[in-house]
């Protein structure tokens, strides 16, 4: 497969939610799009395994894909438990139970990330524009995920202040999404200070796969300023969900093709590239 395989792959997965809810009656929507999250949910835990495999034992990056790879353990273990024998009603300890998966997979989130994002201070390479200019950027990533995440966050800190147990999920969710959405800005920075080598193609990915991720929150944010259908709605975030997961996997199968042995992968890459 092609690096430029790899950045149409996601677009093509990403139709898939609209193709379902287009092609199939009401009563089968529903079970098909949770078989399709599942999916792609396990793509972008394969994208973070494979890409930790494409580094040595004790490598920074190994650890940085593996913390952000569980990410994804975490909320497949919490759609497991919960979609075949618990529910949000059982009451006891099992109310409990999703907060607390919500959490350590938005920290392995939110940690993955932040490590991925420190690359560019790791491995010495220079980033584009001043150190001011660098920090405004920051800033400014850190202002437009509070804009896109906050509005959600009001309304389910009320509900959780009533008394409501699952806001607590929604509110632990905007939180790591607002600090991803903050660290979205030096990973763009990084692919961008790599532009002209092989190793633009895992970090370009990586990045598409951050901003599809604020596609998705962003839609979450139109329900709240414009009268749209829920139906729509759920399409569209689904349809960016799938592509900010399957860019992941497309990101890891890249890093592998990038760190390979040089006679074997890199120049038949290189000449697909071009």
């Amino acid at each position: 497969m092609s690096f430029k395989h790899l950045a149409i792959l996601p677009f093509v997965v990403g139709m898939t939610p609209a193709l379902i809810m287009l092609a199939l009656d009401a009563r089968t929507q529903d079970l098909a799009l949770d078989v399709e999250v599942e999916i792609v949910k396990i793509f972008a835990l394969m994208g973070a395994l494979i890409a930790a495999s494409a580094f040595d034992r004790g490598d920074y990056l190994r650890r940085a894909w593996l913390v952000y790879g569980f990410c994804f353990v975490f909320l497949l273990l919490r759609d497991l438990l919960f979609g075949v024998w618990l529910n949000n009603e059982s009451g006891g300890l099992s109310q409990y139970l999703e907060p607390v998966l919500v959490i350590l997979a938005n920290s392995c989130g939110v940690i993955g990330v932040w490590m991925l994002s420190r690359t560019s201070d790791v491995a010495g390479i220079a980033l584009p524009g001043s150190s001011e200019r660098q920090l405004l950027a920051r800033a400014l990533g850190f202002v437009l995920g509070l804009a896109i995440a906050g509005p959600s966050l009001y309304v389910e800190i009320g509900h959780a202040l009533q008394g409501q147990v699952f806001s607590i999920v929604l509110i632990i969710s905007g939180i790591g999404d607002v600090i991803t959405l903050a660290l979205i800005v030096p990973v763009m920075l990084t692919a961008i200070a790599l532009r002209g080598g092989l190793l633009l193609w895992p970090w370009g990915l990586f990045t598409a796969s951050a901003l599809s991720w604020l596609l998705y929150d962003f839609t979450g944010l139109l329900r709240h300023l414009v009268q749209i259908e829920p139906t729509t709605a759920t399409m569209w975030r689904e349809i960016y969900r799938a592509m900010a997961c399957t860019f992941c996997l497309s990101t890891g199968i890249a890093q592998r093709m990038v760190s390979a042995p040089e006679s074997e992968v890199k120049p038949a890459a290189a000449a697909r590239a071009e």
